[in-house]
């Protein structure tokens, strides 16, 4: 039970990489770009969903028993770490 709800924390994280590296990208945008600020975000934002759906059906296929640990993991782990960053960049500036 714990190997899951580990494994379900390892997903959050790769799940969340995808939002940090479009909000980076964001930054690169210029006016005059084809991809907007919006583009960016909704691009991490689909990314990170398929990486965390993917993870959520690996684990049904695998072991439907293990599920509530894992998906439990995963969310508590890619919420703590979206506010985390928040808290980070507030308190940075």
């Amino acid at each position: 039970m714990a190997l899951f709800a580990i494994l379900g924390v390892i997903a959050g994280i790769l799940g969340f990489l995808p939002l940090l590296g479009s909000l980076h990208l964001t930054k690169k945008v210029t006016t005059t770009s084809n991809l907007s600020h919006a583009g960016a975000l909704l691009l991490g934002v689909l990314l990170s969903f398929l990486i965390l759906a993917g993870a959520l059906i690996l684990c049904v296929a695998v072991a439907r028993d293990m599920l509530l640990p894992f998906a439990l993991g995963e969310v508590l782990t890619l919420s703590c770490a979206a506010i985390a960053y928040g808290i980070y960049k507030l308190v940075r500036k």
